[in-house]
C-alpha cells in the first residue's frame, strides 16, 4: 500500500526532504521523487503488494468501509493540510488513498485539496507510477465519484489502521485469504448465493475483469470474488441474446487458499454447485450437474497448496468431488462403474470412490514437469552447465531420489551421463544439477552438434519419472580425428560407468520444427543463441467431431529464437497429433494438446470432441438483402454433435459472395443460393435475395 507514508512521514532522516525538491515547510510542500529510484518510490512500489492483505482489502478488509465516502475524504484530507502534516503536528493522520476501475487498484497519498469554480474539489496526490510531480485527482461538487485516469471509484483509510494491520507483517503474509474465487468461460455466466444474489448484490463480493478490456467486451472468461459460502455457477442467458462463447463445452474455475480446480464438461448448459468451508484449511466441494441425456463427459483437475495435481476423467457430468481437510479426495459419480484418476482405472463402489493428493503404495508419486539445460564444451570437448528439473512429489514425506541426466547425440548410446543423489520435498519443487567436464564419446570433434537430453529420477521403490529436452546445441572445437571421440566411455559423474537403461516416456509425443531453415548449420561458435521465451498458439481452445482433423499453427517467441523445435503432446487417445500438429479427433471426450519448445517452454490447447453431425440448419432458411449489405452465417448443429470446419460456397458469386466464414456480402440485384458443408458432407442451404 502507498501507507509507507508512515515511514516518509517518521524517518525524516533516512528520507530527507531536501531529496525531494527543497526546503519545505509543511507536507504538502514537499514536491513528489524526482527518480523512479528514489527510496520514497521504492518502498511505495513494493507496498502495492500488500494491498492484497486479506485484513485491508480482502471481502471483509478494512478499506471497504470508507468506499465512495468522497465527502469524508475531502473533510480527512481538509484537515490533514490544514495541520501541516507530522512534521508540524504529531497528531495529524495521514491517509491512504485507493482508487479502482473495474479491472484494477492503485494506492495514491494525499497531500492536498482545494474547491475549484465549478464546485468540483481537486486533490494533489503522490503516484508512485509518476513519481516527477504531484497529479491531480477531481472529487466531484455532488461526492458522487472521482475522477483519475482510468479510475472512477476510490476509498481510503487513516494510515493508523494501515500500520496497526501491517505491524509485524511481512511482504506475502502466510495469514489465510477467506475469498473464493470463481470463473466460468461464458459471456452470460453468473454466480449465485443460496439466497439467489449476484455478486453486487453479495457484501465483499465483485466481479475481476482483466486490465484494458473495454466494459461492453467480453474477454473469453468471468471472474468473481467471493466471500467463502455456497454458490451455483450457471449460464444464464438473457431473452432474445445468445451464448456464442465455447457453444459445445464449459469450463469452471476455482480457487481457495488451498485448493484450485479446473472443471470441464462437453454440455455446455452444465451447471457447478461450490462449497468453500470459511475456516482456513477447509473443504471445497464441487458438484457438476447436468440434465443432458446424450453421451457427455467431464474432467476434474485439481490441486493443492503444496502443487500436487490429480486430474479425474469420468462418461458423463454428473459428479460430486470433495477434497478435506487433510488432502483427502472424495469423489461420487452416479451410474458410473469407473473412473479415470491420473490416466489409472478406479473402480467404484455404488458410484463412490476415495482417494487422496498422496499416492497409495501401487501408484508413481513422482513427475517431471519441465527441464532446462544449459551446457557447453571446453576445448577438449568435455560437457559442463546445469540441468534444472520442475518436479511434483504426491507423497507426505520426502524422497531420497537417483537423478540421471544422459545426452545423446543421436538414437543408441548416450554421448555423456551425469547421475547425482537428490532429495525431494512433497509436492512441487526444482532439482538442480550442476556438472563440470563429463567425458564424452562424440560421433565427430569439431562444429555443432545437436544434443536431446533425457532426465530419469528415481526413488529408493523403483518408481521413475521421465524428460526428454532436446534442441541442445554445443560447439565442439577438440582438433582430434573425426569420429575417434576422447577414446572413453560416457562419465556419469559418479565413478559408475555401466550404460543405464533407457528411460520409457508413455506419453504420445511427436516432434516438429517450425524453422524454415533446419538445414544443417555452418559452425560459428560465435553466434549467440537466442533461447525462447514463450510458445504461442492460434486457437487455445478447439471443439472438432469425431473423425474431424485440424492443423494447430504454433510458433516460438521471439522469432529469432535459435532453436524453433517444438514436440506435440496429446493428453489421451481420444485424439492423436502428428508431428507438424495435426490432430486427429478419435473418441468423444475432452483432451488437450502441449506444445513445448526445447528448452521447456510449453502452451496448451483445450480440445472437446463431439460425435459427427447427422444434419446442419443455418438461421435462416430465406434471406433478402439489399446490394451492398452484408449477412453473417450462422450453423447450428443437434445436441452433442459438431463440425469445426464449414465450406461455404455461392451459386452465383456475381449476385452474392460468401466468404471462408460464413460472411454474405450482396453485389447486384438476384437470387443466388449459399450452400454451407460440413466435414462429414452434411450440407444447408440459404437462398438469399438481393435488392436495390
Amino acid at each position: 500500500m502507498a501507507g509507507t507514508t508512515l515511514e516518509f512521514y517518521e524517518k525524516p532522516e533516512q528520507y530527507p526532504v531536501s531529496q525531494y525538491g527543497g526546503a519545505a515547510g509543511n507536507l504538502y510542500q514537499i514536491a513528489a521523487p524526482r527518480s523512479k529510484d528514489a527510496p520514497l518510490t521504492k518502498l511505495i512500489e513494493a507496498y502495492q503488494i500488500s494491498q492484497y492483505k486479506t485484513s485491508l482489502a480482502g471481502c471483509s478488509g478494512l478499506f471497504s468501509k470508507n468506499l465512495k465516502d468522497y465527502e469524508g475524504l475531502v473533510h480527512k484530507v481538509e484537515a490533514f493540510e490544514r495541520s501541516g502534516g507530522l512534521r508540524a503536528d504529531s497528531k495529524a493522520e495521514p491517509l491512504v488513498l485507493v482508487v479502482y476501475s473495474n479491472f484494477r487498484g492503485h494506492a495514491l497519498i494525499p497531500v492536498s485539496v482545494e474547491q475549484t469554480e465549478n464546485g468540483d474539489f481537486q486533490m494533489k496526490v503522490y503516484d508512485c507510477n509518476k513519481p516527477s510531480a504531484l497529479q491531480t485527482l477531481t472529487v466531484k461538487k455532488d461526492f458522487n465519484g472521482i475522477s483519475y485516469e482510468d479510475y472512477f471509484y476510490a476509498s481510503y483509510l487513516e494510515y493508523s489502521e494501515v500500520a496497526a494491520a501491517m505491524s509485524g507483517v511481512e511482504l506475502h503474509s502466510m495469514e489465510g485469504d477467506p475469498s473464493l474465487y470463481l470463473s466460468i468461460d461464458k459471456e452470460f455466466g453468473m454466480v449465485r448465493n443460496q439466497e439467489g444474489k449476484t455478486p453486487d448484490e453479495i457484501e465483499g463480493a465483485y466481479e475481476q475483469k482483466p486490465f484494458g478490456a473495454a466494459e461492453d467486451v467480453f474477454s473469453g472468461i468471468r471472474s468473481f470474488v467471493l466471500p467463502k459460502g455456497d454458490y451455483q455457477l450457471t449460464v444464464d442467458v438473457p431473452e432474445g441474446e445468445a451464448e456464442t462463447t465455447n457453444p459445445d463445452s464449459v469450463t469452471f474455475y476455482l480457487g481457495t487458499e488451498d485448493y484450485f480446480a479446473e472443471i470441464t464438461s462437453t454440455d455446455e448448459n452444465a451447471d457447478l454447485q461450490v462449497k468453500a468451508e470459511e475456516t482456513q484449511g477447509g473443504s471445497l466441494t464441487m458438484e457438476l450437474q447436468s440434465d443432458s441425456k446424450e453421451g457427455e463427459t467431464s474432467s476434474f483437475t485439481m490441486m493443492n497448496s503444496l502443487g500436487m495435481e490429480r486430474t479425474l476423467e469420468m462418461n458423463g457430468s454428473n459428479a460430486v468431488v470433495s477434497l478435506g481437510e487433510n488432502n483427502e479426495i472424495s469423489i461420487e459419480a452416479p451410474g458410473q462403474e469407473t473412473i479415470s484418476l491420473d490416466g489409472q482405472q478406479i473402480v467404484l463402489q455404488g458410484g463412490k470412490a476415495e482417494s487422496s493428493f498422496f499416492t497409495d503404495p501401487k501408484e508413481n508419486p513422482l513427475k517431471v514437469l519441465s527441464l532446462e539445460t544449459n551446457v557447453s564444451c571446453d576445448k577438449k570437448n568435455n560437457l559442463s552447465g546445469t540441468a534444472i528439473a520442475e518436479v511434483v512429489l504426491n507423497a507426505e514425506t520426502e524422497r531420497n531420489v537417483t537423478v540421471t541426466a544422459e545426452f545423446y547425440e543421436k538414437e543408441g548410446a548416450p554421448t555423456a551421463v551425469y547421475t547425482e543423489k537428490k532429495t525431494v520435498n512433497p509436492g512441487r519443487s526444482q532439482i538442480s544439477l550442476s556438472f563440470e567436464n563429463l567425458k564424452t564419446d562424440f560421433q565427430k570433434t569439431q562444429g555443432n552438434v545437436a544434443l536431446s537430453c533425457k532426465l530419469t529420477i528415481t526413488d529408493e521403490s523403483g518408481n521413475a519419472a521421465f524428460y526428454t529436452s532436446d534442441g541442445i546445441q554445443v560447439t565442439l572445437t577438440n582438433q582430434g580425428k573425426p569420429g575417434s571421440g576422447n577414446n572413453t566411455k560416457p562419465d556419469t559423474g559418479n565413478g559408475n560407468n555401466t550404460k543405464p537403461k533407457p528411460p520409457v516416456n508413455n506419453n504420445d509425443e511427436t516432434d516438429a520444427d517450425d524453422s524454415e531453415d533446419s538445414k544443417p548449420s555452418v559452425p560459428n561458435s560465435n553466434k549467440k543463441k537466442r533461447a525462447v521465451t514463450s510458445v504461442k498458439t492460434s486457437v487455445k481452445k478447439l471443439t472438432l467431431g469425431v473423425g474431424e482433423t485440424y492443423t494447430l499453427k504454433a510458433s516460438v517467441q521471439p522469432a529469432n529464437a535459435s532453436d524453433k523445435k517444438l514436440k506435440y503432446i496429446a493428453s489421451n487417445k481420444r485424439i492423436t497429433v502428428t508431428a507438424k500438429g495435426k490432430i486427429t479427433a478419435k473418441k468423444v471426450g475432452v483432451s488437450k494438446v502441449t506444445i513445448k519448445s526445447s528448452n521447456g517452454k510449453k502452451a496448451v490447447v483445450q480440445i472437446s470432441v463431439k460425435k459427427k453431425p447427422a444434419k446442419i440448419q443455418l438461421n435462416a432458411k430465406r434471406k433478402t438483402i439489399k446490394v451492398g449489405w452484408k449477412f453473417q452465417i450462422r450453423a447450428k448443429f443437434p445436441k452433442g454433435t459438431i463440425s469445426n470446419k464449414l465450406t461455404y460456397s455461392s451459386s452465383r458469386k456475381s449476385v452474392a459472395s460468401v466468404s471462408s466464414t460464413g460472411k454474405i456480402t450482396a453485389r447486384k440485384k438476384g437470387t443466388a443460393v449459399i450452400t454451407v458443408k460440413t466435414y462429414n458432407g452434411k450440407k444447408a442451404r440459404m437462398k438469399v435475395t438481393v435488392v436495390k
